[in-house]
Protein backbone atom coordinates (compact mmCIF):
# COMPACT_ATOMS: atom_id res chain seq x y z
CA UNK A 1 0.00 0.00 0.00
CA UNK A 2 2.88 2.11 1.10
CA UNK A 3 4.29 1.91 -2.69
CA UNK A 4 1.12 2.45 -4.12
CA UNK A 5 0.75 5.91 -2.20
CA UNK A 6 4.17 7.17 -3.38
CA UNK A 7 3.62 6.73 -7.01
CA UNK A 8 0.31 8.44 -6.49
CA UNK A 9 1.87 10.84 -4.87
CA UNK A 10 4.48 11.80 -7.47
CA UNK A 11 1.49 11.69 -9.93
CA UNK A 12 0.00 14.28 -8.15
CA UNK A 13 -3.89 12.54 -8.33
CA UNK A 14 -5.03 14.27 -4.99
CA UNK A 15 -9.13 12.63 -5.37
CA UNK A 16 -6.80 8.98 -5.94
CA UNK A 17 -4.21 10.15 -2.46
CA UNK A 18 -7.65 10.98 -0.52
CA UNK A 19 -9.46 7.68 -1.42
CA UNK A 20 -6.10 6.08 -0.60
CA UNK A 21 -5.68 7.81 2.63
CA UNK A 22 -9.16 7.13 3.43
CA UNK A 23 -8.60 3.29 3.26
CA UNK A 24 -5.38 3.47 5.27
CA UNK A 25 -7.48 5.06 8.14
CA UNK A 26 -9.82 2.47 7.87
CA UNK A 27 -7.28 -0.33 8.18
CA UNK A 28 -5.90 1.13 11.07
CA UNK A 29 -9.58 1.50 12.86
CA UNK A 30 -10.06 -1.94 12.01
CA UNK A 31 -6.47 -2.87 13.30
CA UNK A 32 -6.65 -1.01 16.37
CA UNK A 33 -10.18 -2.36 16.97
CA UNK A 34 -8.56 -5.92 17.05
CA UNK A 35 -4.95 -5.59 18.23
CA UNK A 36 -5.27 -2.12 20.91
CA UNK A 37 -2.91 0.56 20.05
CA UNK A 38 0.44 0.19 18.98
CA UNK A 39 3.33 2.38 17.39
CA UNK A 40 2.96 0.67 14.11
CA UNK A 41 -0.54 1.74 13.37
CA UNK A 42 0.24 5.03 14.10
CA UNK A 43 3.01 5.20 11.58
CA UNK A 44 0.04 3.46 9.31
CA UNK A 45 -1.96 6.69 10.28
CA UNK A 46 0.38 8.95 9.83
CA UNK A 47 1.35 7.51 6.14
CA UNK A 48 -2.34 8.48 5.41
CA UNK A 49 -2.15 11.85 7.41
CA UNK A 50 0.76 12.81 4.74
CA UNK A 51 -1.73 12.20 2.22
CA UNK A 52 -4.91 13.71 3.25
CA UNK A 53 -3.97 16.31 6.32
CA UNK A 54 -7.07 17.93 6.54
CA UNK A 55 -8.98 14.29 6.98
CA UNK A 56 -10.30 14.69 10.76
CA UNK A 57 -11.36 11.37 10.76
CA UNK A 58 -7.17 10.49 10.26
CA UNK A 59 -6.56 12.45 13.05
CA UNK A 60 -8.76 11.18 15.49
CA UNK A 61 -7.80 7.72 14.66
CA UNK A 62 -4.49 8.90 15.28
CA UNK A 63 -5.15 9.92 18.79
CA UNK A 64 -6.29 6.48 19.55
CA UNK A 65 -3.41 5.02 18.90
CA UNK A 66 -1.33 6.66 22.31
CA UNK A 67 -3.67 4.65 24.39
CA UNK A 68 -4.33 7.23 26.77
CA UNK A 69 -6.77 9.77 26.20
CA UNK A 70 -4.82 11.57 28.53
CA UNK A 71 -1.76 11.46 26.89
CA UNK A 72 -1.14 15.43 25.65
CA UNK A 73 -0.14 14.24 22.13
CA UNK A 74 -3.43 12.13 21.68
CA UNK A 75 -5.16 15.59 23.54
CA UNK A 76 -3.47 17.59 20.84
CA UNK A 77 -4.59 15.09 17.98
CA UNK A 78 -8.58 15.39 19.06
CA UNK A 79 -7.65 19.18 18.97
CA UNK A 80 -6.25 19.11 15.33
CA UNK A 81 -9.34 16.74 14.16
CA UNK A 82 -12.31 19.03 15.98
CA UNK A 83 -10.47 22.29 14.46
CA UNK A 84 -10.63 20.71 10.72
CA UNK A 85 -13.94 19.13 11.20
CA UNK A 86 -15.56 22.73 12.76
CA UNK A 87 -14.59 23.99 9.30
CA UNK A 88 -16.41 21.05 7.34
CA UNK A 89 -19.23 21.93 9.73
CA UNK A 90 -19.29 25.79 8.62
CA UNK A 91 -19.07 25.07 5.01
CA UNK A 92 -21.68 23.19 4.99
CA UNK A 93 -19.39 20.03 3.92
CA UNK A 94 -21.62 17.91 6.79
CA UNK A 95 -23.95 17.63 9.20
CA UNK A 96 -22.36 18.20 12.92
CA UNK A 97 -22.74 15.03 14.05
CA UNK A 98 -19.24 13.50 14.00
CA UNK A 99 -18.21 16.95 15.60
CA UNK A 100 -20.61 16.38 18.20
CA UNK A 101 -19.26 12.71 19.06
CA UNK A 102 -15.53 14.63 18.33
CA UNK A 103 -16.41 17.33 21.11
CA UNK A 104 -17.97 14.82 23.46
CA UNK A 105 -14.90 12.51 23.93
CA UNK A 106 -12.88 15.60 24.51
CA UNK A 107 -14.74 16.28 27.33
CA UNK A 108 -14.85 13.50 28.78
CA UNK A 109 -11.28 12.99 28.46
CA UNK A 110 -10.67 16.66 29.71
CA UNK A 111 -13.24 15.92 33.28
CA UNK A 112 -11.47 12.99 34.08
CA UNK A 113 -8.06 14.32 33.45
CA UNK A 114 -8.79 16.75 35.83
CA UNK A 115 -11.25 15.39 38.33
CA UNK A 116 -8.29 14.05 40.49
CA UNK A 117 -6.56 17.63 40.41
CA UNK A 118 -9.75 19.47 42.22
CA UNK A 119 -10.59 19.05 45.79
CA UNK A 120 -13.95 18.32 46.41
CA UNK A 121 -16.65 21.19 47.90
CA UNK A 122 -15.80 19.91 51.49
CA UNK A 123 -12.22 19.82 51.04
CA UNK A 124 -10.45 22.54 53.17
CA UNK A 125 -7.19 22.47 51.21
CA UNK A 126 -7.02 26.11 49.85
CA UNK A 127 -5.35 26.88 46.59
CA UNK A 128 -3.55 29.69 45.85
CA UNK A 129 -5.85 32.25 43.73
CA UNK A 130 -3.79 31.77 40.33
CA UNK A 131 -4.40 27.78 40.89
CA UNK A 132 -8.09 28.60 41.22
CA UNK A 133 -8.53 30.84 38.32
CA UNK A 134 -6.58 28.42 36.42
CA UNK A 135 -8.87 26.05 37.12
CA UNK A 136 -11.83 27.75 36.59
CA UNK A 137 -10.67 28.81 33.11
CA UNK A 138 -9.98 25.61 32.24
CA UNK A 139 -13.48 24.29 33.29
CA UNK A 140 -15.22 27.47 31.84
CA UNK A 141 -13.61 26.16 28.24
CA UNK A 142 -15.07 22.23 28.97
CA UNK A 143 -18.35 23.55 29.58
CA UNK A 144 -18.63 25.55 26.82
CA UNK A 145 -17.33 22.52 24.78
CA UNK A 146 -19.74 20.80 26.14
CA UNK A 147 -22.83 22.74 25.33
CA UNK A 148 -21.59 22.90 21.80
CA UNK A 149 -21.54 18.85 21.63
CA UNK A 150 -25.32 19.55 22.98
CA UNK A 151 -24.08 16.89 25.88
CA UNK A 152 -27.16 17.85 27.66
CA UNK A 153 -29.23 15.93 25.24
CA UNK A 154 -27.02 12.75 25.27
CA UNK A 155 -28.45 9.97 26.81
CA UNK A 156 -25.44 8.80 28.43
CA UNK A 157 -25.24 8.58 32.37
CA UNK A 158 -21.21 9.07 32.34
CA UNK A 159 -21.00 12.14 30.16
CA UNK A 160 -24.37 13.92 32.18
CA UNK A 161 -22.63 12.98 35.63
CA UNK A 162 -18.93 14.04 34.78
CA UNK A 163 -20.41 17.87 33.24
CA UNK A 164 -23.04 18.18 36.51
CA UNK A 165 -20.23 17.16 38.65
CA UNK A 166 -18.24 20.28 36.72
CA UNK A 167 -20.51 22.14 37.48
CA UNK A 168 -20.59 22.08 41.15
CA UNK A 169 -16.47 22.46 40.96
CA UNK A 170 -17.72 25.46 39.12
CA UNK A 171 -19.71 27.07 41.60
CA UNK A 172 -17.48 26.36 44.47
CA UNK A 173 -14.46 27.86 42.89
CA UNK A 174 -16.67 30.95 41.61
CA UNK A 175 -17.17 31.63 45.60
CA UNK A 176 -13.48 30.92 46.22
CA UNK A 177 -12.77 33.96 44.42
CA UNK A 178 -16.05 36.29 45.03
CA UNK A 179 -17.77 35.86 41.90
CA UNK A 180 -21.51 34.89 41.45
CA UNK A 181 -21.57 31.16 41.46
CA UNK A 182 -24.66 29.96 39.87
CA UNK A 183 -25.43 27.19 42.51
CA UNK A 184 -29.05 26.87 40.98
CA UNK A 185 -27.60 26.08 37.56
CA UNK A 186 -25.36 23.46 39.49
CA UNK A 187 -28.23 21.84 41.53
CA UNK A 188 -30.24 21.30 38.61
CA UNK A 189 -27.84 19.72 36.49
CA UNK A 190 -26.82 17.41 39.32
CA UNK A 191 -30.81 16.32 39.90
CA UNK A 192 -31.22 15.71 36.43
CA UNK A 193 -28.11 13.23 36.22
CA UNK A 194 -29.34 11.14 39.29
CA UNK A 195 -32.86 11.15 38.14
CA UNK A 196 -32.33 9.73 34.67
CA UNK A 197 -29.02 7.53 35.43
CA UNK A 198 -29.74 6.30 39.06
CA UNK A 199 -27.44 3.59 38.47
CA UNK A 200 -24.55 5.36 37.59
CA UNK A 201 -22.26 6.46 40.30
CA UNK A 202 -20.70 9.71 38.68
CA UNK A 203 -24.31 11.14 38.92
CA UNK A 204 -24.57 10.73 42.67
CA UNK A 205 -21.16 12.11 42.85
CA UNK A 206 -22.16 15.09 40.87
CA UNK A 207 -25.44 15.57 43.32
CA UNK A 208 -23.22 15.21 46.43
CA UNK A 209 -20.74 18.05 44.96
CA UNK A 210 -24.06 20.35 44.13
CA UNK A 211 -25.26 19.87 48.29
CA UNK A 212 -21.59 20.66 49.18
CA UNK A 213 -21.61 23.64 47.08
CA UNK A 214 -25.35 24.68 48.37
CA UNK A 215 -23.48 24.33 51.72
CA UNK A 216 -20.64 26.82 51.27
CA UNK A 217 -23.08 29.12 49.34
CA UNK A 218 -25.83 28.91 52.85
CA UNK A 219 -23.44 28.88 55.29
CA UNK A 220 -21.79 32.15 53.87
CA UNK A 221 -24.99 33.98 53.61
CA UNK A 222 -26.05 36.06 57.00
CA UNK A 223 -28.48 34.32 58.99
CA UNK A 224 -28.15 30.86 57.31
CA UNK A 225 -30.60 28.62 58.06
CA UNK A 226 -29.04 26.13 60.30
CA UNK A 227 -31.72 23.50 60.14
CA UNK A 228 -31.50 23.56 56.01
CA UNK A 229 -27.61 22.97 56.61
CA UNK A 230 -28.16 20.44 58.63
CA UNK A 231 -30.51 18.76 55.92
CA UNK A 232 -28.01 19.07 53.54
CA UNK A 233 -25.29 16.91 55.48
CA UNK A 234 -27.69 14.09 56.21
CA UNK A 235 -28.47 14.10 52.42
CA UNK A 236 -25.01 14.83 51.41
CA UNK A 237 -23.98 11.46 53.12
CA UNK A 238 -26.87 9.75 51.47
CA UNK A 239 -25.38 10.56 47.72
CA UNK A 240 -21.99 9.10 48.99
CA UNK A 241 -22.88 6.21 50.04
CA UNK A 242 -25.03 5.97 47.24
CA UNK A 243 -22.77 5.92 44.79
CA UNK A 244 -20.17 3.87 46.73
CA UNK A 245 -23.00 0.97 46.99
CA UNK A 246 -22.72 1.00 43.21
CA UNK A 247 -19.11 1.08 42.66
CA UNK A 248 -16.83 -0.31 45.72
CA UNK A 249 -13.97 1.00 43.62
CA UNK A 250 -14.99 5.18 43.31
CA UNK A 251 -12.13 6.49 44.69
CA UNK A 252 -13.39 10.15 44.24
CA UNK A 253 -16.92 9.00 46.30
CA UNK A 254 -14.45 7.76 48.93
CA UNK A 255 -12.16 10.58 48.84
CA UNK A 256 -15.24 13.67 49.67
CA UNK A 257 -17.05 11.14 51.84
CA UNK A 258 -13.59 11.01 54.06
CA UNK A 259 -13.35 15.31 53.83
CA UNK A 260 -17.49 14.97 55.09
CA UNK A 261 -16.35 12.56 58.16
CA UNK A 262 -12.92 15.17 58.74
CA UNK A 263 -15.64 18.14 58.80
CA UNK A 264 -18.45 16.58 61.02
CA UNK A 265 -16.87 13.04 62.31
CA UNK A 266 -16.34 10.81 63.44
CA UNK A 267 -12.74 10.75 62.32
CA UNK A 268 -12.43 7.25 62.55
CA UNK A 269 -14.60 6.76 59.48
CA UNK A 270 -12.72 9.65 58.00
CA UNK A 271 -9.48 7.68 58.32
CA UNK A 272 -11.38 4.51 56.79
CA UNK A 273 -12.23 6.28 53.59
CA UNK A 274 -9.26 8.55 53.27
CA UNK A 275 -7.41 5.08 53.10
CA UNK A 276 -9.64 3.91 50.49
CA UNK A 277 -9.57 6.46 48.65
CA UNK A 278 -5.44 6.36 48.78
CA UNK A 279 -5.97 2.92 47.12
CA UNK A 280 -8.10 3.86 44.56
CA UNK A 281 -6.36 6.86 43.46
CA UNK A 282 -2.92 6.49 43.55
CA UNK A 283 -2.48 10.51 41.61
CA UNK A 284 -4.14 11.69 44.62
CA UNK A 285 -2.60 14.91 45.58
CA UNK A 286 -1.08 14.38 49.03
CA UNK A 287 -1.42 18.40 50.16
CA UNK A 288 -5.09 17.29 49.85
CA UNK A 289 -4.74 14.30 51.89
CA UNK A 290 -2.79 16.44 54.40
CA UNK A 291 -5.38 18.94 54.88
CA UNK A 292 -8.05 16.23 55.52
CA UNK A 293 -5.87 14.74 58.11
CA UNK A 294 -5.84 18.39 59.11
CA UNK A 295 -9.21 18.52 59.75
CA UNK A 296 -9.14 15.17 61.43
CA UNK A 297 -7.29 16.06 64.23
CA UNK A 298 -9.15 19.82 64.74
CA UNK A 299 -11.67 17.99 65.60
CA UNK A 300 -12.45 18.12 69.21
CA UNK A 301 -11.14 14.77 71.10
CA UNK A 302 -14.13 12.53 72.21
CA UNK A 303 -12.79 10.82 75.94
CA UNK A 304 -13.46 6.99 75.19
CA UNK A 305 -13.33 4.45 77.75
CA UNK A 306 -9.73 2.45 77.88
CA UNK A 307 -10.03 -0.85 77.12
CA UNK A 308 -8.38 -3.80 78.79
CA UNK A 309 -4.84 -4.27 77.67
CA UNK A 310 -4.02 -6.79 75.44
CA UNK A 311 -1.49 -9.52 76.57
CA UNK A 312 1.53 -9.12 74.14
CA UNK A 313 1.64 -13.36 74.34
CA UNK A 314 2.73 -15.57 71.40
CA UNK A 315 -1.33 -15.95 70.29
CA UNK A 316 -1.62 -12.06 70.22
CA UNK A 317 1.02 -11.65 67.86
CA UNK A 318 -0.03 -14.65 65.92
CA UNK A 319 -3.54 -13.54 65.66
CA UNK A 320 -1.85 -9.91 64.17
CA UNK A 321 -0.17 -12.00 61.69
CA UNK A 322 -3.09 -13.61 60.62
CA UNK A 323 -5.18 -10.56 60.76
CA UNK A 324 -2.37 -8.85 58.42
CA UNK A 325 -2.17 -11.77 56.21
CA UNK A 326 -6.19 -11.97 55.53
CA UNK A 327 -6.15 -8.17 54.98
CA UNK A 328 -4.00 -8.11 52.01
CA UNK A 329 -5.72 -10.61 50.19
CA UNK A 330 -8.68 -9.32 50.56
CA UNK A 331 -7.41 -6.23 49.35
CA UNK A 332 -6.20 -7.97 46.28
CA UNK A 333 -10.32 -9.50 46.07
CA UNK A 334 -11.23 -6.12 46.23
CA UNK A 335 -8.86 -4.81 43.17
CA UNK A 336 -10.11 -7.96 41.00
CA UNK A 337 -13.92 -7.82 42.20
CA UNK A 338 -14.84 -4.36 42.83
CA UNK A 339 -16.40 -5.40 46.32
CA UNK A 340 -15.75 -7.87 49.34
CA UNK A 341 -16.94 -11.17 50.10
CA UNK A 342 -20.40 -11.85 51.65
CA UNK A 343 -20.09 -11.41 55.97
CA UNK A 344 -19.28 -14.30 57.56
CA UNK A 345 -15.81 -16.17 58.27
CA UNK A 346 -16.77 -18.95 55.86
CA UNK A 347 -17.69 -16.57 53.28
CA UNK A 348 -13.72 -15.15 53.64
CA UNK A 349 -12.38 -18.57 53.71
CA UNK A 350 -14.12 -19.98 50.55
CA UNK A 351 -13.41 -16.50 48.36
CA UNK A 352 -10.00 -16.10 49.12
CA UNK A 353 -9.27 -19.92 49.78
CA UNK A 354 -8.51 -22.92 47.15
CA UNK A 355 -12.22 -22.58 45.99
CA UNK A 356 -11.58 -19.27 45.48
CA UNK A 357 -9.03 -16.51 44.13
CA UNK A 358 -6.30 -18.73 46.39
CA UNK A 359 -4.30 -15.14 47.25
CA UNK A 360 -4.41 -16.85 50.88
CA UNK A 361 -2.00 -19.97 51.80
CA UNK A 362 -3.07 -20.41 55.99
CA UNK A 363 -0.59 -22.72 58.06
CA UNK A 364 -1.72 -25.99 59.92
CA UNK A 365 -3.81 -24.87 62.88
CA UNK A 366 -5.45 -21.93 61.24
CA UNK A 367 -8.34 -23.40 60.76
CA UNK A 368 -10.37 -25.36 62.48
CA UNK A 369 -11.93 -29.06 62.31
CA UNK A 370 -15.58 -27.11 60.72
CA UNK A 371 -12.74 -25.62 58.70
CA UNK A 372 -12.89 -21.41 60.13
CA UNK A 373 -10.35 -19.62 60.38
CA UNK A 374 -9.11 -19.28 63.89
CA UNK A 375 -7.17 -16.80 65.76
CA UNK A 376 -4.20 -17.72 68.29
CA UNK A 377 -6.44 -19.08 70.80
CA UNK A 378 -8.31 -21.15 68.16
CA UNK A 379 -11.49 -19.49 68.15
CA UNK A 380 -13.13 -18.17 64.59
CA UNK A 381 -12.26 -14.95 63.37
CA UNK A 382 -14.66 -12.34 62.71
CA UNK A 383 -15.32 -10.74 59.57
CA UNK A 384 -18.27 -8.81 58.47
CA UNK A 385 -18.93 -7.42 54.90
CA UNK A 386 -20.12 -3.66 56.19
CA UNK A 387 -22.95 -1.14 54.02
CA UNK A 388 -20.36 1.73 53.42
CA UNK A 389 -18.52 -0.57 51.41
CA UNK A 390 -15.72 -1.61 53.16
CA UNK A 391 -14.74 -4.70 55.62
CA UNK A 392 -14.36 -5.55 59.72
CA UNK A 393 -12.26 -8.23 61.05
CA UNK A 394 -10.75 -8.85 64.31
CA UNK A 395 -10.81 -11.75 66.71
CA UNK A 396 -12.65 -12.19 69.73
CA UNK A 397 -9.37 -12.48 71.99
CA UNK A 398 -8.46 -13.78 75.33
CA UNK A 399 -11.37 -14.04 77.09
CA UNK A 400 -13.57 -15.52 74.06
CA UNK A 401 -16.26 -13.21 73.72
CA UNK A 402 -17.13 -10.92 70.95
CA UNK A 403 -16.98 -7.19 72.18
CA UNK A 404 -17.35 -6.14 68.74
CA UNK A 405 -13.55 -5.01 68.27
CA UNK A 406 -13.71 -3.43 72.24
CA UNK A 407 -12.68 -4.99 75.03
CA UNK A 408 -9.54 -7.37 74.81
CA UNK A 409 -10.86 -8.10 71.26
CA UNK A 410 -7.39 -8.22 68.69
CA UNK A 411 -7.81 -6.14 65.49
CA UNK A 412 -5.43 -4.26 63.64
CA UNK A 413 -4.95 -0.13 64.28
CA UNK A 414 -6.65 0.86 61.00
CA UNK A 415 -9.65 -1.22 60.62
Amino acid sequence: VANVGELLAERQDEPAIRYLSMRMVDLSWSELDRNGPSEDIRKQVDFAIEGWRDNPFAWYVRSLTWGDDSDPNAADDRQMAIGLERKRVANGETGPEFLSLLLSIDVLARLNELRELVPGPFSAWKQDEKTVRDTLDVLEDILLEADEAELADVAQGLPVGLIAQAMAVRSTLRMQLGMPADVEAAIDAADRAVKEFPQVPDAHLARAMAIGAEGRWLASTPGADRQRLAGLQTELQRELDQAVALDRSYGPAYLMRAAMYAAFGPADKALEDLSEAKHWLPKLDPRLEQSIRNMIESQPAVPQPQPPTVPAGPQTQSTIALLDTIKQALRQYMDDRATYPESGIENLLKALGPEGTGTLALAAGQTDRLGRIVDGWGRPLVYKRTEEGGFRLYSVGPNGRDEDGGGDDVQLPDK
